[in-house]
């Protein structure tokens, strides 16, 4: 685990712990409601930001990423609460469960980059709402705003948000870059080839969100096999829309399997085929179905000549 996880752990143990005591210190300070909304605010934030840490850390394993952001964002949600009743407690209660499937979800579906951008959101959100205790305290006394000095917390909140924000995107660009030069092939016949050879037996590879080759050329009316060979710790898989060919053998079972449409699907770190017969000349675009993944690049041609 990288500096940049251990980061957003730690801040989220100090957000739960911080959430914690200042629910139990306003607990006579504010309106039921004002303690729902605080509870429901953190336990829903908390849950999305370690949904999106484990769903990036774990990709691959949506069972096990989900249930350790659950578990974030109940206690997150739940110890909030607490201070303020048995609604409150409920509340924040299922807004973490909610707020970490959600997170969960997310993480697994966009890639390392935009998770990492997403969770130094989410995290720096979920630090600000704890700045609600003291501010829906002072709205109660709306005398105290009358006070200059006041008018000064905002900018001193905005300066200290700011600073996190950017301290995180700091960590997390350390992390990209070592994980671009860990990744990066030496050898040039690694890098993703433009064209793959006229070949009745076709062998795509998926690595990093990319595939390889991304230029197929196939022959009208030869019965051609192509085999997607899924590199990553995530699902991908090959889809083409309004695509004449005649299946003839489906190796995979799942996602998209009874389609329409050209596609091949296979689960991380697996391989699958499919052996189909092209009926029309042209060019067609395909391209990764599972959401996030097509913006990443995961696109291709394929021409029949």
């Amino acid at each position: 685990m990288n500096i940049f996880y251990y980061f957003v752990l730690g801040t989220l143990v100090c957000i739960i712990l911080l959430a914690t005591f200042l629910s139990f210190y306003f607990r006579n300070r504010l309106k039921n409601m004002a303690g729902m909304v605080l509870s429901m605010t953190i336990g829903m934030n908390v849950g999305l930001t370690a949904g999106l840490l484990f769903g990036t850390m774990l990709q691959g394993n949506l069972y096990l990423s989900t249930l350790l952001a659950i578990l974030a964002g109940v206690i997150g949600g739940a110890i909030c609460g607490l201070g303020f009743g048995v609604y409150a407690f409920l509340e924040g209660l299922m807004a973490g469960l909610m707020g970490g499937m959600m997170g969960a979800m997310l993480g697994e579906m966009v890639s390392t980059v935009q998770a990492h951008t997403l969770i130094n959101i989410f995290l720096t959100l979920s630090v600000s709402f704890l700045l609600l205790f003291p501010a829906l305290r002072i709205q109660a006394k709306t005398k105290e705003i009358a006070n200059r000095i006041w008018y000064t917390k905002p900018a001193f909140a905005f300066l200290i948000l700011s600073g996190m924000l950017i301290f995180g995107s700091q960590f997390s660009k350390v992390q990209v870059q070592s994980e671009s030069n860990i990744s990066k092939p030496e050898d040039k016949s690694q890098q993703p080839s433009d064209i793959q050879p006229e070949n009745a037996m076709i062998r795509v590879q998926v690595a990093n969100f990319l595939y390889n080759p991304q230029k197929i050329i196939v022959k009208e009316g030869e019965q051609t096999s192509i085999t997607l060979d899924n590199l990553d710790s995530v699902e991908h898989d090959i889809e083409i829309k309004e695509f004449p060919v005649e299946k003839t053998e489906v190796g995979h079972a799942g996602h998209g399997e009874n389609s329409p449409d050209f596609h091949l699907h296979a689960p991380a770190k697996d391989t699958t085929t499919l052996v189909f017969t092209p009926l029309q000349k042209g060019t067609y675009e395909f391209y990764c179905t599972i959401p996030g993944h097509k913006e990443e690049g995961m696109t291709g041609v394929i021409v029949v000549i």
